[in-house]
Formats: structure tokens, C-alpha cells, sequence
């Protein structure tokens, strides 16, 4: 039973595992380390292409119209065209940069986010988007998306991203609540996006996303139901549903929210449970965390083939050994390694026209690692871990590998979240409010750093 004690016992700062070890714990490295770990990961000792496999692509634009005052993404408020030329041009140079320096040669999957892409204008992500397909085969099947403001997108946007084989749009709502939109100042009307929504499929695009947010100021269980209301005419193949994540230490933007007063975690966990019944009512199925899901959309058809993968681009069906992150912050992952760009764009654009590639941070696996990031994945993506899976791949029992933290486990299964079985562990559907606490058990790196702001938003 979903009790106010429990809420209360399970709020806490922690990682979304988008990526594990988290991003934190990573340490400073340079563009060298990063050539040197592409290469590894990228060519076969013969000197070929790695087996043959194809990869991941994601590409950040980190240019907005106007700060939206939630938004915790890494992007800047910037009108000069001049500048996002010379922005487009680094992206390509990186792009090339990445070719030159791996046996990379297929893409299956390429995500463009923001930021805003849709704010560059359509000859411009004409101009990426056909240097990427001039440097890489695009395979037959691949999931090509972006992210798109319906505020800045227009008819000829969606036409461009056609020609090139986009496949699937993500539109930012958040919200469809005037008052709601007047306090985290994004305007945005219903009419406007359902206009986008006709654009994408009156030119091929049939994948809709849509992302919402809730625990925002001024939303409660009725504007929260609107929305919905709103929303589901459209009928997306795809919901992402996402907790609100305050960081005013990271951006200091959101504080302005705090004036207006935010939902605590019990009228938070009662938005979700309110949103769900109506999902659900509607015919989706819920996927991980935050996603919702038709039942013949091939993200759902992935959780229930347990195919389904997280990374940094959050759930994905095409997952591959190597994601390769361009432009400003973007992060890539390779078997072994974690590698992050420069997060300051104008700094971004100068590293690479100097030296083509731009990397800054990173983190490469040790062993233990390996074996947390497989157990933290598989709770993300299908709620259960598999013991005799987990023995076969390790040759040592779930039980002795993680005997230090089985207390911590069991103390889950008390408190009615996981159940624990001679077979394994299934998260129960309560657990399900709390995955990331779920996580964060097995979680060897979470130590309090004394004397430091939290470094993590709340997991409710």
C-alpha cells in the first residue's frame, strides 16, 4: 500500500541512471583520451570495422528562442544567425572528426536534442543532416528523431526532416494549462500543437512523442486531467511522462518557481497515479520510467521482447555498442568508456575548429562497474532481475556478488517494493513509483560529499 510514510521514507536526492557510474563521479579527460578510446572501441585488432556493427548518434543544439524556467537542459538564449552558423559548421567538423578516427560506419539510430533543433532554420539541419548521411550509412530501420518546439517548428521544418528519413518527432508540451504555462513562461496553445502534429504527418512522420511534465507550480489533479483531455486526441504512439527535477544549484532559473509554490511529493505521487489510471484507460502501457506506450509502438514491443535499453537519448529500441554524443555536452558511451564535450557552446565551437573533437570529461569501467550497470539496467528497463542469468554471465550467485548490499535489499522487499525469489527480483507495482531508490541499492558510489550541494534531484 502506497502509504504517506513510504513517500516520505523513499524522497531522496538521486541519480536518474541514464548513465552508471552517474555523471558525477566522472573525472576530467581530453580530446587524446578520447580519440584513443574511440579508436579501441571502433577497430577490430585486423584493423577493420568493429565486427561490423552499426551505432548511435546523438546530436545537441543547444539554441532556444526564450528560457523556459523548468527547463534544466543545457542550453542558451541566442538570436545571432551568424553564431549558429559557425555552431552548424562545428557540428560537421566533429562529425568528420568521428568518422576519421573510427571504424564507424552504419548508423541505426540518430536523435537530434535541444535545446531546440527546430530553432536552427530548415536549410540548416538540411546542411547536418546531409553531412552525417554523407559520412555514415544510414541503415534500412533506423530510428531517426528529434526533439521539437512546437513554438519555433514550421511546415518546412517537418518537410526537410522527411527527406532525410526522420521518422519520429518528440514534442515538448509539458503542460497545456494557461496558468500553468504563464508561471514557467512557455506559451504554447493547443491549436499550435496540434498544427505541428498535422505538418509531421501530412509529411511521412506517423511517430509522435509527446513529453509532459508534472510537479510543476500551479497544476493540480484537474489541470493535470485537461491536459490529458488535450493530449490524447492526437492519440501519440509515444508519452513521455517526466517528474519535474528542481536544481536551482544547477539552474538558478527554477528558484523563481519556488515563489509560486511547488506540489509536494504526496500531490505529486497523486498526479502520477491519476495520470496512469488515465493512460491506461486509453490503451497505453506503461514502459520504465516516466514512458507510456500504444501496445503495437515498437518501444513497448522492445520492453516486452526485453530488448528495451536506457542511455543518455533515455529509452531506446536500437541500441548499439557505441553512442557517439556531437556538439556541446553531448555524451558519448563505447563498451568501456563514458566521454563528455565541452559544455560552453562558444568554447565547444573553438575546441573543435581547432582540434576536432572537444571532449572534457569521462570515465572509463572498471569491472565492478560492468556488473552494476548491467543490474541497474535491467530494474530501469524490466522491473526484475534474473538470477540465473546473473550467475551464468558472472559464475558467482546474485546473492555473494551483492552480499554487502543484501540487507539494503531486503529492507526493499519490506517495505514492499521488490519480490524476492529463489529466481530472482521483480519490482512490484508500487516499486515501480520508486525504480530509482530501487537503483540506487546497488549503486556503489552514492556517499554523502560533505561540505557540497546536492547534486541530484529528488527521486518523487
Amino acid at each position: 500500500m502506497l502509504t504517506k510514510e513510504i513517500i516520505q521514507k523513499m524522497e531522496k536526492k538521486g541519480p536518474r541512471y541514464t548513465s552508471y557510474p552517474p555523471r558525477p563521479i566522472w573525472g576530467k579527460q581530453d580530446s587524446k583520451w578520447w580519440a584513443s578510446k574511440l579508436s579501441e572501441a571502433t577497430q577490430a585488432s585486423s584493423g577493420e570495422s568493429f565486427a561490423g556493427e552499426s551505432f548511435s548518434m546523438y546530436v545537441h543544439v543547444p539554441f532556444c528562442a526564450k528560457q523556459c524556467l523548468y527547463c534544466a537542459c543545457n542550453m542558451t538564449v541566442n538570436h545571432d544567425r551568424d553564431m549558429h552558423t559557425r555552431y552548424v559548421n562545428a557540428l560537421i567538423k566533429e562529425v568528420e572528426s568521428v568518422k576519421a578516427n573510427s571504424g564507424l560506419k552504419k548508423l541505426k539510430q540518430l536523435h537530434f536534442g535541444g535545446g531546440t533543433p527546430t530553432y536552427l532554420k530548415p536549410e540548416e539541419l538540411d546542411k547536418i543532416l546531409g553531412a552525417i548521411k554523407s559520412n555514415f550509412t544510414l541503415e534500412e530501420g533506423a530510428e531517426v528523431s528529434i526533439e521539437i518546439d512546437p513554438r519555433t517548428a514550421k511546415a518546412e521544418h517537418m518537410q526537410v526532416l522527411s527527406s532525410h528519413g526522420i521518422n519520429r518527432v518528440s514534442i515538448g508540451v509539458q503542460d497545456f494549462d494557461e496558468e500553468v504555462q504563464r508561471v514557467v513562461e512557455r506559451h504554447q496553445s493547443p491549436k499550435k500543437v496540434q498544427e505541428v502534429v498535422t505538418w509531421a504527418r501530412e509529411s511521412g512522420i506517423e511517430s509522435i512523442n509527446f513529453d509532459l511534465i508534472y510537479g510543476l507550480p500551479a497544476q493540480s489533479l484537474e489541470s493535470m486531467r485537461n491536459t490529458l483531455d488535450v493530449l490524447l486526441k492526437e492519440r501519440p504512439g509515444r508519452i513521455a511522462f517526466y517528474s519535474y527535477a528542481h536544481v536551482p544549484w544547477i539552474k538558478p532559473k527554477q528558484k523563481i518557481l519556488e515563489e509560486y509554490g511547488l506540489p509536494n511529493s504526496q500531490e505529486k505521487i497523486d498526479m502520477l497515479l491519476q495520470s496512469r489510471e488515465i493512460l491506461f484507460a486509453a490503451g497505453y502501457k506503461e514502459i520504465g520510467m516516466d514512458h507510456f506506450a500504444l501496445p503495437d509502438d515498437p518501444l513497448y514491443l522492445a520492453y516486452e521482447s526485453g530488448k528495451l535499453y536506457r542511455n543518455f537519448m533515455g529509452y531506446t529500441i536500437q541500441h548499439s555498442p557505441v553512442l557517439i554524443g556531437v556538439g556541446n555536452s553531448a555524451i558519448s558511451e563505447t563498451k568501456n568508456s563514458f566521454a563528455q564535450n565541452e559544455s560552453d557552446w562558444m568554447k565547444y565551437a573553438e575546441t573543435i575548429e581547432a582540434d576536432g573533437f572537444a571532449c572534457t570529461d569521462g570515465y572509463e569501467f572498471n569491472a565492478d562497474d560492468r556488473v552494476r550497470k548491467q543490474v541497474i539496467l535491467d530494474v530501469m528497463t524490466q522491473f526484475k532481475i534474473d538470477f540465473s542469468k546473473f550467475k551464468t554471465t558472472h559464475s558467482k550467485t546474485f546473492q555473494e556478488y551483492f552480499n554487502s548490499d543484501w540487507e539494503k535489499i531486503v529492507d526493499l522487499e519490506e517495505e514492499g517494493l521488490i519480490e524476492l525469489s529463489s529466481l530472482g527480483i521483480n519490482v512490484t507495482l508500487m516499486g515501480r513509483y520508486f525504480v530509482r531508490n530501487i537503483a540506487m541499492v546497488f549503486d556503489a558510489y552514492l556517499k554523502p560529499r560533505a561540505g557540497k550541494a546536492p547534486q541530484y534531484s529528488s527521486t518523487i
